[in-house]
């Protein structure tokens, strides 16, 4: 798993209303730039998010640890979780503890 937080934060505004746009479109060659519609296929929106020109697209996040499962989890992914999941996945996501 990867920290984006840290990474993205420092160089980065958050985009304001962002729960009233359902399409989001971003471009390789325009870093720091996203358009966004309320609809899809609506008029587009561009908005910058990137604070300055000093981000470096090449730097690679940070690695976050995980930790195991606790017995106790386990059993409830088991009891509860596990009748939700389809088949094939049921022993990977939800097995006997």
């Amino acid at each position: 798993m990867y920290d984006f937080n840290s990474l993205l934060k420092d160089h980065f505004i958050p985009l304001l209303g962002i729960k009233q746009y359902h399409q989001f479109r971003f471009k390789r060659n325009d870093i720091g730039k996203v358009y966004v519609s309320k609809e899809s296929n609506g008029i587009e929106e561009s908005f910058s998010l990137l604070k300055s020109n000093n981000f470096n697209a090449l730097e690679r996040p940070s690695v976050i640890s995980v930790a195991p499962l606790s017995t106790e989890r386990k059993k409830y992914l088991f009891l509860k979780i596990r009748q939700h999941v389809n088949e094939p996945h049921k022993d990977v996501y939800c097995s006997e503890p």
